[in-house]
């Protein structure tokens, strides 16, 4: 079984093991095995993903409810709702206007020059998904600093994210084109206002409860005509066009690629590769040289064509 050099919370070198998980010599604390599969469905930097997998890498763990009960700025945070490699989000009341809003909460502190990066993410995220004004994409409200903690308040969808509707179960496939339409044309709109989304997966994807699209986290957005060589790039490893981890640009086609992947766990309830080794550099071998593992025998229920479109 693989196994992947980590650092834990307390900062000592661990080794994980994908069948046993680990525990670190310092402070005792124990890794599931699960949590090397959680740590590369997190989004990456490029730097994290082109690295030497012997190398120590910073492990996430689930933070603590550090916000709730207090206010930033006029939004008074409720719950945590979920978190990140960037942060936290929290359900807020925008108490100016008296609704309740999602507020992004940016993690800080590593050194001024790391706090200035994740500030300047922070906006470029902002900027990109507020410009892309579209139904199927999550509406941003408001962008602040407060106390040295960069946030943003957006959108509170009333539903679930992708990956918590399909949960490794495939999907009635006409509820799954009618996502992927909504989807596509998301990103078909972004593409005309000249922004990449970076970063396409089911945990991205926001799904009302009358099934209406929001797609959310523009962290690594980008503008195709003012790419900058400090822009963030990187992506989450097991939805990541091979192209984009080399250090190519992430643009439309490499958006698409991401959705297929997306497309193919909607169907068939997994991936659509058999990933051999937890280590990222693994991982991105086998987007670029294994092939698509579709069903020896075709589902009756599923047209042919969307074989072809999978493949595609």
């Amino acid at each position: 079984m693989a196994t992947v050099a980590y650092r834990c919370v307390c900062g000592e070198a661990i080794s994980l093991d994908a069948e046993h998980g680990g525990q670190c010599p310092e402070c005792d604390r124990h890794y599931a095995p699960t949590a090397l599969q959680d740590s590369v469905a997190q989004t990456m930097s490029l730097a994290e993903i082109g690295s030497d997998s012997s190398e120590a890498t910073d492990f996430e763990v689930q933070p603590q409810d550090d916000w709730v009960g207090r206010e930033l700025e006029h939004y008074r945070i409720i719950e945590r709702l979920g978190h990140g490699g960037m942060g936290q989000v929290y359900r807020a009341l925008d108490q100016s206007l008296q609704r309740y809003v999602a507020v992004k909460v940016i993690r800080t502190g590593k050194s001024s020059v790391e706090d200035t990066k994740q500030l300047r993410r922070l906006f470029q995220e902002a900027t990109a998904q507020a410009r892309v004004n579209h139904p199927n994409i999550a509406h941003i409200y408001y962008v602040g600093r407060d106390s040295e903690s960069p946030f943003l308040a957006m959108e509170l969808v009333d539903g679930r994210t992708l990956a918590e509707e399909i949960e490794s179960k495939p999907m009635e496939f006409g509820r799954t084109v009618n996502l992927a339409i909504q989807i596509a044309d998301a990103l078909n709109h972004a593409i005309e206002y000249d922004i990449v989304h970076g970063d396409i997966k089911p945990n991205n994807i926001l799904v009302t409860r009358k099934g209406v699209i929001k797609l959310a986290d523009f962290g690594l957005a980008r503008r195709m005509s003012e790419q900058r060589a400090d822009d963030p790039t990187g992506g989450t490893p097991r939805y990541l066009a091979p192209e984009v981890s080399a250090g190519d640009s992430p643009n439309a086609i490499s958006d698409m690629y991401s959705l297929g992947v997306t497309l193919f766990q909607l169907t068939f309830g997994r991936l659509p590769y058999t990933f051999s080794t937890a280590t990222i550099q693994g991982l991105m071998q086998t987007h670029r040289e294994s092939a698509i593992e579709f069903p020896d025998v075709w589902p009756a229920d599923l047209p042919l064509r969307w074989r072809d479109i999978l493949s595609k």
